[in-house]
Protein backbone atom coordinates (compact mmCIF):
# COMPACT_ATOMS: atom_id res chain seq x y z
CA UNK A 1 0.00 0.00 0.00
CA UNK A 2 1.31 3.74 -1.05
CA UNK A 3 1.64 4.95 2.99
CA UNK A 4 3.12 1.71 3.41
CA UNK A 5 6.39 2.81 1.23
CA UNK A 6 6.18 6.25 2.66
CA UNK A 7 8.82 6.28 5.79
CA UNK A 8 9.82 9.26 7.78
CA UNK A 9 11.79 12.00 6.21
CA UNK A 10 10.07 11.74 2.63
CA UNK A 11 9.90 15.37 0.20
CA UNK A 12 7.47 15.54 -2.09
CA UNK A 13 8.67 16.03 -5.86
CA UNK A 14 6.31 16.96 -8.86
CA UNK A 15 6.53 16.76 -12.37
CA UNK A 16 5.39 16.38 -16.24
CA UNK A 17 6.34 13.04 -18.01
CA UNK A 18 7.49 14.96 -21.15
CA UNK A 19 10.32 14.63 -23.34
CA UNK A 20 12.33 17.57 -21.51
CA UNK A 21 11.50 16.27 -17.54
CA UNK A 22 12.09 19.09 -14.52
CA UNK A 23 11.41 18.68 -11.34
CA UNK A 24 10.15 20.52 -8.70
CA UNK A 25 10.58 19.90 -5.32
CA UNK A 26 7.23 20.73 -3.12
CA UNK A 27 8.74 21.06 0.91
CA UNK A 28 8.02 23.17 3.73
CA UNK A 29 8.36 26.49 1.83
CA UNK A 30 5.50 26.12 -0.26
CA UNK A 31 3.25 25.26 2.60
CA UNK A 32 3.86 21.75 3.69
CA UNK A 33 3.88 21.43 7.31
CA UNK A 34 6.89 19.33 6.68
CA UNK A 35 9.06 17.58 4.60
CA UNK A 36 7.64 13.69 5.77
CA UNK A 37 5.17 12.31 3.58
CA UNK A 38 3.44 9.29 4.74
CA UNK A 39 0.21 8.82 1.92
CA UNK A 40 -0.54 10.54 -1.20
CA UNK A 41 -4.10 10.67 -3.04
CA UNK A 42 -5.81 12.82 -6.02
CA UNK A 43 -9.21 12.89 -5.69
CA UNK A 44 -12.19 12.90 -7.86
CA UNK A 45 -11.85 16.69 -8.05
CA UNK A 46 -8.08 16.43 -8.92
CA UNK A 47 -7.01 17.53 -5.34
CA UNK A 48 -3.98 16.33 -4.38
CA UNK A 49 -3.88 15.37 -0.76
CA UNK A 50 -1.12 14.39 1.45
CA UNK A 51 -0.67 12.85 4.34
CA UNK A 52 1.93 13.57 7.02
CA UNK A 53 3.57 13.08 10.82
CA UNK A 54 2.59 17.20 11.20
CA UNK A 55 -1.26 17.05 9.52
CA UNK A 56 -2.58 16.26 6.78
CA UNK A 57 -2.47 18.99 3.30
CA UNK A 58 -4.55 19.64 0.26
CA UNK A 59 -3.08 20.92 -2.67
CA UNK A 60 -5.14 22.46 -5.36
CA UNK A 61 -2.29 23.40 -8.17
CA UNK A 62 -1.40 26.46 -6.71
CA UNK A 63 -1.00 26.20 -2.95
CA UNK A 64 -1.78 24.01 0.04
CA UNK A 65 -4.38 24.47 2.61
CA UNK A 66 -2.96 22.23 6.10
CA UNK A 67 -5.62 20.64 7.85
CA UNK A 68 -4.07 20.01 11.82
CA UNK A 69 -5.84 18.77 14.82
CA UNK A 70 -7.02 21.59 17.17
CA UNK A 71 -9.27 22.42 20.10
CA UNK A 72 -12.26 21.74 17.80
CA UNK A 73 -13.48 18.46 17.97
CA UNK A 74 -14.44 19.14 13.83
CA UNK A 75 -10.75 19.21 12.82
CA UNK A 76 -8.71 16.46 12.11
CA UNK A 77 -7.80 14.13 15.21
CA UNK A 78 -4.10 13.46 15.10
CA UNK A 79 -1.28 14.54 12.95
CA UNK A 80 0.21 11.62 12.45
CA UNK A 81 -1.53 10.75 9.09
CA UNK A 82 -0.41 7.22 7.96
CA UNK A 83 -3.51 6.20 4.82
CA UNK A 84 -5.93 8.01 2.85
CA UNK A 85 -8.74 6.58 0.75
CA UNK A 86 -11.33 8.21 -1.34
CA UNK A 87 -14.82 7.09 -0.65
CA UNK A 88 -17.43 6.16 -3.05
CA UNK A 89 -19.57 9.51 -2.21
CA UNK A 90 -16.57 11.95 -1.97
CA UNK A 91 -15.80 11.74 1.54
CA UNK A 92 -12.37 11.73 1.88
CA UNK A 93 -11.26 8.94 4.90
CA UNK A 94 -7.85 9.53 7.07
CA UNK A 95 -6.27 6.87 9.09
CA UNK A 96 -4.01 7.78 11.59
CA UNK A 97 -1.26 6.49 13.98
CA UNK A 98 -2.83 7.45 17.66
CA UNK A 99 -6.25 9.21 16.59
CA UNK A 100 -8.15 6.64 14.91
CA UNK A 101 -10.03 7.05 11.70
CA UNK A 102 -11.61 10.50 10.40
CA UNK A 103 -13.99 11.51 7.59
CA UNK A 104 -13.62 14.64 5.66
CA UNK A 105 -16.78 16.31 4.19
CA UNK A 106 -15.72 18.30 1.35
CA UNK A 107 -18.44 20.29 1.63
CA UNK A 108 -18.34 21.43 4.60
CA UNK A 109 -14.16 20.84 5.20
CA UNK A 110 -15.02 19.54 8.59
CA UNK A 111 -13.87 15.83 10.13
CA UNK A 112 -15.77 13.24 11.83
CA UNK A 113 -14.25 11.77 14.13
CA UNK A 114 -13.91 8.16 15.08
CA UNK A 115 -12.03 6.77 18.02
CA UNK A 116 -11.75 4.17 20.17
CA UNK A 117 -13.60 4.47 23.54
CA UNK A 118 -12.97 1.69 25.98
CA UNK A 119 -16.58 0.75 27.02
CA UNK A 120 -18.42 0.89 24.12
CA UNK A 121 -18.04 -1.86 21.61
CA UNK A 122 -19.64 -0.18 18.83
CA UNK A 123 -16.53 2.34 18.27
CA UNK A 124 -12.98 1.46 16.76
CA UNK A 125 -10.96 -1.53 18.30
CA UNK A 126 -7.76 0.88 17.93
CA UNK A 127 -6.55 4.00 17.29
CA UNK A 128 -3.87 2.79 15.10
CA UNK A 129 -4.96 2.70 11.50
CA UNK A 130 -2.95 0.71 9.18
CA UNK A 131 -4.89 0.37 6.00
CA UNK A 132 -8.26 0.87 4.68
CA UNK A 133 -10.38 0.15 1.75
CA UNK A 134 -14.42 0.26 0.73
CA UNK A 135 -16.48 -2.74 -0.42
CA UNK A 136 -19.50 -1.87 -3.19
CA UNK A 137 -22.18 -1.41 -0.56
CA UNK A 138 -19.97 1.39 0.86
CA UNK A 139 -18.55 -0.43 4.05
CA UNK A 140 -15.16 0.75 5.01
CA UNK A 141 -12.94 -1.67 6.37
CA UNK A 142 -10.13 -0.63 8.69
CA UNK A 143 -6.79 -3.04 9.28
CA UNK A 144 -5.26 -1.91 12.52
CA UNK A 145 -1.63 -2.37 14.28
CA UNK A 146 -2.62 -4.81 17.09
CA UNK A 147 -6.37 -4.98 17.46
CA UNK A 148 -7.72 -6.77 14.45
CA UNK A 149 -9.72 -5.62 11.44
CA UNK A 150 -12.94 -3.40 11.51
CA UNK A 151 -15.73 -2.79 9.25
CA UNK A 152 -17.51 0.52 9.66
CA UNK A 153 -21.08 1.14 8.46
CA UNK A 154 -21.50 4.59 7.85
CA UNK A 155 -25.35 4.54 7.90
CA UNK A 156 -25.42 3.09 10.97
CA UNK A 157 -22.11 4.63 12.27
CA UNK A 158 -21.33 1.09 14.26
CA UNK A 159 -18.13 -0.59 14.40
CA UNK A 160 -18.08 -4.45 14.42
CA UNK A 161 -14.95 -6.13 15.08
CA UNK A 162 -12.83 -9.21 14.47
CA UNK A 163 -10.29 -10.10 16.24
CA UNK A 164 -8.11 -13.06 16.62
CA UNK A 165 -9.57 -15.80 18.89
CA UNK A 166 -6.89 -18.85 20.11
CA UNK A 167 -9.94 -21.27 20.14
CA UNK A 168 -11.58 -20.12 17.15
CA UNK A 169 -10.43 -21.56 13.87
CA UNK A 170 -12.94 -19.38 11.83
CA UNK A 171 -11.27 -16.11 13.39
CA UNK A 172 -8.90 -13.61 11.84
CA UNK A 173 -5.64 -15.35 11.95
CA UNK A 174 -3.84 -12.22 13.73
CA UNK A 175 -4.30 -9.10 14.80
CA UNK A 176 -1.39 -7.42 13.48
CA UNK A 177 -2.78 -6.30 9.61
CA UNK A 178 -0.53 -5.63 6.85
CA UNK A 179 -2.97 -5.23 4.00
CA UNK A 180 -6.72 -5.37 3.40
CA UNK A 181 -7.83 -5.98 -0.37
CA UNK A 182 -11.46 -6.54 -1.57
CA UNK A 183 -11.64 -8.35 -4.44
CA UNK A 184 -14.13 -7.57 -7.21
CA UNK A 185 -16.44 -11.04 -6.42
CA UNK A 186 -16.73 -8.86 -2.76
CA UNK A 187 -14.54 -10.84 -0.30
CA UNK A 188 -11.87 -9.11 1.97
CA UNK A 189 -8.30 -10.14 2.01
CA UNK A 190 -6.25 -9.73 4.64
CA UNK A 191 -2.53 -9.83 5.11
CA UNK A 192 -0.82 -10.15 8.10
CA UNK A 193 2.67 -9.90 9.77
CA UNK A 194 3.50 -13.64 10.30
CA UNK A 195 0.18 -15.07 10.30
CA UNK A 196 -0.59 -15.60 6.95
CA UNK A 197 -3.48 -14.59 4.52
CA UNK A 198 -7.57 -14.37 5.51
CA UNK A 199 -10.33 -14.69 3.43
CA UNK A 200 -13.16 -12.93 4.55
CA UNK A 201 -16.60 -13.94 3.22
CA UNK A 202 -19.13 -11.13 4.25
CA UNK A 203 -22.37 -13.46 3.64
CA UNK A 204 -20.79 -15.96 5.98
CA UNK A 205 -18.98 -14.02 8.68
CA UNK A 206 -16.44 -15.72 8.49
CA UNK A 207 -12.77 -16.66 7.75
CA UNK A 208 -10.60 -18.37 5.41
CA UNK A 209 -6.98 -19.32 6.58
CA UNK A 210 -3.93 -19.64 4.16
CA UNK A 211 -0.70 -20.43 5.72
CA UNK A 212 2.44 -22.17 5.35
CA UNK A 213 2.89 -25.47 5.75
CA UNK A 214 5.99 -27.47 5.20
CA UNK A 215 4.38 -30.15 3.82
CA UNK A 216 1.95 -28.78 1.75
CA UNK A 217 3.94 -27.34 -1.73
CA UNK A 218 0.48 -25.87 -2.70
CA UNK A 219 -0.02 -24.15 0.24
CA UNK A 220 1.00 -20.52 0.42
CA UNK A 221 4.78 -19.97 0.51
CA UNK A 222 5.23 -17.60 3.72
CA UNK A 223 3.20 -15.75 6.07
CA UNK A 224 3.87 -12.62 5.82
CA UNK A 225 2.03 -10.79 2.97
CA UNK A 226 3.16 -7.40 1.48
CA UNK A 227 1.02 -6.26 -0.93
CA UNK A 228 -1.93 -7.96 -2.52
CA UNK A 229 -3.36 -7.22 -6.30
CA UNK A 230 -6.49 -8.74 -8.54
CA UNK A 231 -5.63 -9.33 -12.71
CA UNK A 232 -7.98 -8.40 -14.92
CA UNK A 233 -9.08 -12.32 -15.21
CA UNK A 234 -9.89 -12.08 -11.35
CA UNK A 235 -6.68 -14.24 -10.34
CA UNK A 236 -5.26 -13.02 -6.86
CA UNK A 237 -0.98 -12.05 -7.16
CA UNK A 238 0.73 -11.92 -3.63
CA UNK A 239 4.38 -10.48 -2.73
CA UNK A 240 5.51 -12.22 0.14
CA UNK A 241 8.16 -11.74 2.45
CA UNK A 242 10.89 -14.19 1.73
CA UNK A 243 8.52 -16.33 0.16
CA UNK A 244 8.80 -14.82 -3.49
CA UNK A 245 5.65 -14.10 -5.99
CA UNK A 246 2.67 -16.30 -5.31
CA UNK A 247 -0.43 -17.21 -7.72
CA UNK A 248 -3.41 -18.09 -5.76
CA UNK A 249 -6.31 -20.57 -8.23
CA UNK A 250 -9.75 -20.00 -6.61
CA UNK A 251 -11.05 -22.59 -8.51
CA UNK A 252 -8.90 -25.21 -6.62
CA UNK A 253 -7.78 -22.89 -3.09
CA UNK A 254 -4.21 -23.53 -3.96
CA UNK A 255 -1.12 -21.42 -4.56
CA UNK A 256 1.60 -21.40 -7.00
CA UNK A 257 4.95 -20.63 -5.58
CA UNK A 258 7.48 -18.27 -7.63
CA UNK A 259 10.47 -18.67 -6.20
CA UNK A 260 14.48 -17.52 -6.79
CA UNK A 261 16.42 -19.57 -8.65
CA UNK A 262 19.89 -19.13 -9.25
CA UNK A 263 19.72 -22.04 -11.98
CA UNK A 264 17.46 -20.67 -14.08
CA UNK A 265 18.05 -17.76 -15.73
CA UNK A 266 14.52 -16.98 -17.14
CA UNK A 267 12.86 -16.97 -13.44
CA UNK A 268 12.29 -14.76 -10.56
CA UNK A 269 15.63 -12.87 -9.24
CA UNK A 270 14.88 -12.50 -5.59
CA UNK A 271 11.74 -13.99 -2.81
CA UNK A 272 11.73 -10.56 -1.04
CA UNK A 273 8.92 -8.79 -3.10
CA UNK A 274 8.03 -5.37 -2.22
CA UNK A 275 5.66 -4.54 -4.23
CA UNK A 276 3.53 -5.85 -7.78
CA UNK A 277 1.84 -4.12 -10.65
CA UNK A 278 -0.06 -6.18 -14.09
CA UNK A 279 0.65 -4.53 -17.49
CA UNK A 280 -2.37 -3.23 -19.90
CA UNK A 281 -1.32 -6.99 -21.42
CA UNK A 282 -2.22 -8.56 -17.92
CA UNK A 283 1.12 -9.78 -17.17
CA UNK A 284 2.66 -8.82 -13.98
CA UNK A 285 5.56 -6.61 -12.73
CA UNK A 286 7.44 -7.31 -9.93
CA UNK A 287 9.61 -5.11 -7.56
CA UNK A 288 12.33 -6.86 -5.17
CA UNK A 289 14.31 -6.12 -2.32
CA UNK A 290 17.91 -7.04 -3.94
CA UNK A 291 16.55 -8.69 -7.64
CA UNK A 292 15.62 -5.81 -9.04
CA UNK A 293 12.55 -5.93 -11.12
CA UNK A 294 10.84 -8.66 -13.05
CA UNK A 295 8.68 -9.17 -15.35
CA UNK A 296 6.32 -12.17 -15.88
CA UNK A 297 5.21 -12.63 -18.91
CA UNK A 298 2.42 -15.10 -18.21
CA UNK A 299 1.64 -16.54 -21.96
CA UNK A 300 5.36 -18.58 -21.97
CA UNK A 301 5.95 -18.38 -18.17
CA UNK A 302 8.55 -16.99 -18.88
CA UNK A 303 10.33 -14.03 -16.06
CA UNK A 304 12.25 -11.36 -17.76
CA UNK A 305 14.91 -9.89 -15.25
CA UNK A 306 15.90 -6.09 -14.79
CA UNK A 307 19.24 -5.79 -12.94
CA UNK A 308 21.44 -2.67 -12.05
CA UNK A 309 24.82 -3.51 -13.75
CA UNK A 310 27.78 -1.10 -12.39
CA UNK A 311 28.98 -1.08 -15.87
CA UNK A 312 25.59 -0.27 -18.18
CA UNK A 313 24.04 3.04 -17.96
CA UNK A 314 21.11 2.02 -19.69
CA UNK A 315 20.41 -0.76 -16.61
CA UNK A 316 18.04 -0.19 -13.99
CA UNK A 317 19.54 1.89 -11.26
CA UNK A 318 19.18 -0.14 -8.28
CA UNK A 319 18.51 -3.69 -7.30
CA UNK A 320 15.96 -2.61 -4.89
CA UNK A 321 12.88 -1.65 -6.36
CA UNK A 322 9.67 -0.05 -3.80
CA UNK A 323 7.18 1.51 -6.40
CA UNK A 324 6.30 1.16 -9.92
CA UNK A 325 3.06 2.23 -12.24
CA UNK A 326 2.06 3.43 -15.72
CA UNK A 327 1.65 6.45 -16.59
CA UNK A 328 -1.00 7.38 -19.08
CA UNK A 329 1.01 7.72 -21.67
CA UNK A 330 2.03 3.96 -21.38
CA UNK A 331 5.82 4.82 -19.91
CA UNK A 332 6.67 2.13 -17.00
CA UNK A 333 8.37 4.26 -14.12
CA UNK A 334 10.52 2.61 -11.31
CA UNK A 335 11.07 3.71 -7.69
CA UNK A 336 13.99 2.54 -6.39
CA UNK A 337 16.84 2.59 -3.11
CA UNK A 338 19.50 4.82 -4.23
CA UNK A 339 19.25 4.55 -7.67
CA UNK A 340 16.47 7.63 -8.08
CA UNK A 341 13.30 7.51 -10.35
CA UNK A 342 13.90 5.33 -13.34
CA UNK A 343 11.90 4.94 -16.67
CA UNK A 344 11.90 1.77 -18.95
CA UNK A 345 11.82 2.32 -22.46
CA UNK A 346 9.53 -1.24 -24.03
CA UNK A 347 11.31 -0.41 -27.34
CA UNK A 348 14.62 -0.19 -26.38
CA UNK A 349 14.61 -2.09 -23.25
CA UNK A 350 16.47 0.70 -21.31
CA UNK A 351 16.53 2.93 -18.63
CA UNK A 352 16.69 6.38 -18.02
CA UNK A 353 17.66 7.78 -14.81
CA UNK A 354 16.38 10.83 -13.33
CA UNK A 355 18.61 11.22 -10.09
CA UNK A 356 20.07 13.94 -7.68
CA UNK A 357 22.44 16.13 -9.50
CA UNK A 358 24.71 18.57 -7.27
CA UNK A 359 24.00 21.94 -7.95
CA UNK A 360 20.95 21.14 -10.20
CA UNK A 361 17.62 22.62 -8.39
CA UNK A 362 15.13 20.90 -11.27
CA UNK A 363 17.06 17.87 -10.84
CA UNK A 364 15.52 15.10 -7.34
CA UNK A 365 17.40 16.31 -4.35
CA UNK A 366 17.77 12.49 -2.87
CA UNK A 367 17.79 8.93 -4.56
CA UNK A 368 15.84 7.00 -2.51
CA UNK A 369 12.23 6.59 -4.21
CA UNK A 370 9.20 5.67 -1.67
CA UNK A 371 5.89 6.06 -4.12
CA UNK A 372 5.39 7.11 -7.17
CA UNK A 373 1.50 8.29 -8.34
CA UNK A 374 0.18 10.13 -11.14
CA UNK A 375 -2.82 12.81 -11.18
CA UNK A 376 -5.21 13.24 -14.01
CA UNK A 377 -3.31 16.07 -16.07
CA UNK A 378 0.02 14.02 -16.41
CA UNK A 379 1.97 14.77 -13.56
CA UNK A 380 4.17 12.48 -11.47
CA UNK A 381 4.15 12.97 -7.70
CA UNK A 382 7.19 11.10 -6.10
CA UNK A 383 7.68 10.57 -2.11
CA UNK A 384 11.42 10.56 -1.23
CA UNK A 385 13.05 9.35 1.85
CA UNK A 386 15.81 11.86 3.25
CA UNK A 387 17.02 14.63 1.59
CA UNK A 388 20.45 16.16 0.40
Amino acid sequence: MLSDLLPDNSPLYAFASESSIRFEQISIEHGLPQSSAKAILQDRLGFIWVGMEEGLARYDGYEFKVFKKLNDTQSISNNYVTTIIEGKNGYIWVGTRAGGLNRFNPATEKFTRYQYQENNHNSISSNNIHAIAQDDAGNIWIGTDGAGLNQFNPDTERFTHFRHQVDNTNSISSDAISDVFIEKEGHIWIGTWGAGLNRFNPDTGKFSLFQHDNNDPSSISNNTVRDIIEDEKGNLWLATKGGGLNYYNKTSQTFTHYRQNATTPNWLSNDEVETLLEDPQGNIWIGTLGGGLNHFNLSNNHFTQYRHQPTNLNSLGSDSVRSIIYDQQGNLWVGTDGGGLNRLNSLTQHFTHYQHQNNNPNSLSQNIIRAITENSNGILWVGTWGEV
